[in-house]
């Protein structure tokens, strides 16, 4: 009751419980980050990294690091968990309450190129709309060689997000191999020096885990893992493809044309 005697309407909104909304809020934040799979950090076996320093992934998780627009890079081989270490800082971020977008080098390439072909500022317009996002995730980065005109997107991409946003990258390449990702070493410099100016580097190493599960699975069951490996098909050889030894100009050998055909089913 308000000092005159009515009831004050109150506000549906107002009227839900302060959990749900924020539950509903972070469904939403995710979905809208496209990462391919949610992974936590929680997920993440660190027992397989000793190098990493659980102090400062402990930090990162905290995800303060994007409320000051810095920086992380996670360099490392194939299969040492450099995207699933992207996407559960991504997550973090997302409960924190920021809003995140996940894409590999190749994608970014791509919607930086689709908006420079649109002219009329649309590049420009792109960069903005980005800077809504207090965090981007660039997955992949050397997998690939990137020429000298998405070099060049890619650096504008980096330099926009400049002390103003934070961007969190994974390379299977160390630092001074970015030339050759770039095709450009001045270019690359260029991008490492705005990435890692406000940044934790962070390097993974050892075995690939996939190679280290399926280790395992052999070493558990190696009936079961030779039953998953499947059996060549046998290549069919044609009748006419051997000329009988003692036949007019016979040698008993595969004739060149049938051994051309023969190497194609390979």
């Amino acid at each position: 009751m308000n000092p005159r005697g009515t009831r004050r309407r109150e506000n549906p909104a107002s009227t839900k419980p302060r959990a749900f909304q924020e539950a509903n809020s972070i469904t939403q934040r995710t979905a809208g980050a496209h990462f391919p799979a949610v992974k936590t950090l929680a997920e993440f076996n660190c027992d397989h990294q000793p190098s990493l320093r659980r102090d400062v992934l402990g930090h990162l998780a905290t995800a303060a690091w994007v409320s000051r627009a810095e920086n992380v890079v996670v360099l490392g081989p194939p299969g040492t968990g450099k995207t699933h270490l992207g996407i559960g800082l991504g997550v973090a971020a997302v409960h924190a309450g920021h809003k995140v977008l996940f894409d590999s080098a190749a994608g970014w390439i791509r919607r930086l190129s689709d908006a420079y072909r649109g002219g009329n500022g649309a590049l420009d317009a792109e960069l903005r709309k980005l800077a809504r996002y207090k965090l981007l995730i660039i997955d992949e980065v050397g997998y690939i060689p990137i020429g000298p005109h998405a070099a060049n997107l890619f650096f504008q991409l980096i330099a926009a997000r400049y002390e103003t946003g934070s961007v969190l990258v994974t390379s299977n390449m160390p630092f001074k191999r970015w030339g050759e990702i770039f095709g450009d070493e001045v270019v690359a410099a260029a991008m490492i020096d705005r990435l890692v100016h406000h940044a934790e580097v962070i390097a993974l190493s050892g075995e690939s885990y996939r190679t280290r599960a399926r280790r395992a699975a052999i070493s558990a069951d190696p009936a079961a893992a030779m039953r998953a490996t499947p059996t060549p098909a046998p290549v069919a050889v044609p009748a006419t493809a051997v000329v009988p030894a003692g036949a007019p100009g016979g040698t008993g050998q595969t004739s060149q044309a049938s051994a051309a055909g023969l190497e194609g089913q390979r």
